[in-house]
């Protein structure tokens, strides 16, 4: 059984972190975007979102 090739890109700041599932099968596909902000702080945001279906141009 083959395993499509998968990319995780990250992108940081100061009190963020953003980050997105790339798979490869055979086009590019988005699979999932992570946003975290306000790190360290009380009021801090976690964001998840699964993207079923997007390609990326």
């Amino acid at each position: 059984m083959e395993q499509s090739m998968r990319l995780l890109t990250l992108n940081t700041g100061s009190s963020s972190l953003k980050a997105a599932l790339y798979i490869f099968e055979p086009v590019v596909t988005l699979e999932l975007t992570v946003q975290i902000e306000r790190i360290g702080h009380a009021d801090s945001q976690l964001r998840l979102t699964r993207c079923v279906g997007r390609n990326s141009a």
